[in-house]
């Protein structure tokens, strides 16, 4: 769930090394780990909070000066958590529009962005290690997964592509 190797370590070394939403976007480096919920709760505040499964915890805010949404996905059952996954987004994830309480300056990750055709993802980062076709809701999107040198080990980015242009991404940690 974190970078680092020693799961003790890491357990020791979490709030010196725990990165911030907003910075994780801000300058796209994973050095360290995500936040913990109860990290994330105290920057942005709870936004609306789902739990789709026992042991997922879903905070969905709203970046309403970009007209994007913030999902941060917690696995587990506990505040000391860490964030999984951070996905930005264009379609809407609820039908409530709760903003953070932290700024949110940037909404891209390595210079890509929604909005962005796919042909800029396939120039900046390459061919992706997986392309596909994925159903959410009634919706599909064409899905491309990175997992490259610019990342840190483990870190997973993944383009959503609808009409090939990027309407979500989304940067998930190790587990």
């Amino acid at each position: 769930m974190c970078f680092c190797a020693n799961t003790e370590a890491a357990t020791d070394s979490k709030k010196e090394n725990a990165l911030s939403v907003p910075e994780i976007l801000r300058n796209g480096r994973f050095v360290g780990t995500f936040p913990s919920e109860r990290q994330l709760i105290a920057q942005c505040g709870n936004g609306v909070v789902r739990r789709p499964y026992a042991d997922e915890i879903l905070h969905i805010y709203f970046l309403a000066e970009k007209n994007l949404w913030l999902q941060c996905t917690i696995e587990g059952n506990s505040l000391i958590g860490p964030v999984t996954d951070i996905l930005i987004s264009s379609v809407p994830l609820h039908k409530n529009k709760v903003s953070p309480r932290c700024s949110i300056n940037t909404a891209s990750i390595y210079g890509i962005g929604v909005g962005d055709d796919a042909r800029n993802v396939l120039r900046k980062l390459g061919e992706p290690i997986r392309s596909e076709q994925e159903r959410i809701g009634s919706r599909t999107f064409t899905v491309y997964r990175y997992n490259t040198v610019p990342f840190e080990l483990g870190t997973l980015i993944t383009f959503y592509l609808a009409r090939k242009r990027v309407v979500a991404f989304s940067i998930a940690s190790p587990e």
